[in-house]
């Protein structure tokens, strides 16, 4: 919400775009108030008009502002996410001439973890300390920096960056100047054409224009299947705020795209999502990400990743281990993985032969198709409360895992999860076999023990039956299944040709909840429920 902090913004012509923490809006006013009287233009955020889109009108002053100036203090470290942070990766990205303002002492120790990273970014930019005493000095240290700069930038090519500064500031003085980012860059205003795009029920279907720096138009919820794909000549793109999912190889062999920022209302990647962006150097994944697919970033050749234990990591400043992408060294014995790690990505310990141990720490929500595939010394693996997914082949041919333990909170296991894990200890029921743990010692129906069986009944408790359970037991003829099952996988009941009859112990409305996967049960079966 926009607050009035007694001084007028300026709504056209020069001024300097103002960003602050909320819970500093009366000691900021104060500032303003004297920055004004110094004949200083600004913008702060209570020039938004009522109705207007937030985060599309602070981009929009940002890019249009002469510099920003932010007012930091301890106060920014106790939100989740700050928006001053959001402000200052606009004013990043646009290359904005940024001035630091320091209300109080902040101390390093007392800055969280997904803080560390920016703030160090922070602490480099041109700062001017301001104490609530000195209004008036503070106010006209910072005309005299930002006069500064102007006298920098307009004798740039005649004399030395030294020689240019002006007789009441010198290198003594309490603003910091930073030469690289004192050149001026001039960056192209990004027009929106909504003919370039064709866009449905919310689902931008194709782009269609001539690539270069794209903005998605507010209003699109789902960048879609192969959107952008194969458009070469696209180098940057913005998405609005209204996108919520970014689709299968929605950016694939966008070979020119050098930068993506995805907004926080992004919560999931689809497969193949921007393979081959080999010009891709950073990306920013925001912390609502709940899901990254298969091989979203296979073939970005450029991309920078945060390394930690022989591991590689996709991230940003606040979260800089979001995603475990890809073991750096095949050849490793074990595994810490970072504490905050949320995602294991696809194929991420694929083939690492000598892994004979590995540490998930809870806050991992999912374990990615073949994260684990062919890991064959593998003995041990806990997968903690937190994950909530596990892809399809992720521990096929773990031949020496002997032992897992799956959480209760797992909703979804992918096809041939553990397939080849010839050494995996089952639970026996009823002549099925189901891998579980102590809590919940029949979670999921895995696989069939014995493929002549003619009729089973499925455990009470159990949740999941798997994809292909029970494929290709040809002689079964009935089943039955407790009402506590909430899924049946893909081709569950694939093959079972003379399967007649499965008895569900609950009605028909809650036969109807279950989520069934694709073709998981035969069109001969009649399904008869309890009264």
């Amino acid at each position: 919400m926009a607050t009035n902090l007694g001084v007028p913004v300026v709504n056209s012509g020069k001024y300097y775009f103002i960003s602050y923490n909320t819970e500093d809006a009366e000691l900021v006013s104060r500032y303003l108030k004297s920055m004004v009287d110094k004949g200083l233009p600004i913008w702060y955020d209570n020039g938004i008009i009522p109705g207007d889109e937030w985060e599309e009108v602070i981009a929009s002053k940002i890019y249009g502002c002469e510099a920003v100036i932010m007012f930091f203090s301890a106060n920014i470290f106790k939100k989740e996410e700050s928006y001053v942070r959001i402000e200052w990766d606009i004013a990043k990205r646009r290359k904005k001439k940024v001035y630091i303002v320091m209300l109080d002492e902040i101390n390093e120790n007392d800055i969280p973890a997904r803080y560390a990273i920016w703030w160090s970014k922070v602490t480099q930019t041109q700062r001017i300390e301001a104490r609530e005493p000195d209004i008036v000095t503070f106010a006209q240290n910072l005309v005299n920096a930002i006069k500064a700069d102007e006298e920098k930038k307009k004798y740039a090519n005649k004399f030395p960056i030294k020689d240019s500064l002006p007789a009441n500031v010198n290198e003594n003085s309490p603003v910091l100047f930073d030469q690289a980012r004192d050149e001026e860059i001039v960056q192209p205003d990004i027009q929106v054409n909504n003919d370039d795009f064709e866009i449905e029920s919310g689902v931008l279907k194709k782009y269609k224009g001539k690539g270069g720096i794209v903005r998605i138009p507010y209003g699109v919820t789902s960048i879609g299947y192969r959107a952008f794909s194969g458009c070469s000549s696209l180098t940057e793109i913005v998405i609005s705020n209204s996108v919520t999912s970014i689709g299968d190889w929605a950016f694939y062999n966008c070979s020119s795209l050098t930068e993506i920022v995805i907004p926080g209302s992004v919560t999931s990647i689809g497969n193949y999502a921007f393979e081959g962006c080999s010009s891709l150097t950073e990306i920013v994944i925001p912390n609502g990400v709940t899901s990254i697919e298969s091989n979203a970033f296979k073939g970005c050749s450029s991309l920078k990743y945060n390394t930690y234990d022989n591991a590689l990591y996709l991230g940003n400043d606040n979260n800089p281990y979001l995603a475990l992408v890809k073991v750096k060294k095949p050849s490793i014995t074990s595994c810490i993985i970072h504490k905050d790690t949320r995602f294991i990505c696809y194929c991420a310990f694929s083939d690492c032969s000598s892994l004979t141990k590995i540490v998930i720490p809870n806050g991992v929500t999912s374990i990615g198709g073949s994260a684990f595939s062919k890991c064959s010394s593998l003995t041990e693996i806990v997968i903690p409360d937190s994950v909530t997914s596990i892809g399809g082949y992720a521990f096929n041919s773990c031949s020496s895992l002997t032992e897992i333990v799956i959480p209760n909170g797992v909703t979804s296991i992918g096809s041939f999860a553990f397939y080849k894990c010839s050494s995996l200890k089952y639970n026996i029921y009823d002549n099925a076999l189901y891998l579980g743990n102590d809590n919940n010692p029949y979670f999921a129906l895995v696989k069939d023990k014995n493929r002549s069986i003619k009729s089973c009944i499925i455990h009470k408790d159990t949740r999941l039956i798997c994809h292909y359970a029970f494929s290709t037991c040809s002689s079964l003829t009935e089943i039955v299944i407790p009402n506590s099952v909430t899924s049946i996988g893909n081709y569950a009941f694939d093959g079972c040709k003379k399967l007649e009859s499965i008895q569900f112990l609950g009605s028909e409305s809650q036969w109807a909840e279950i989520s069934k996967g694709t073709q998981c049960i035969p069109s001969c079966c009649k399904v008869h429920f309890n009264k």
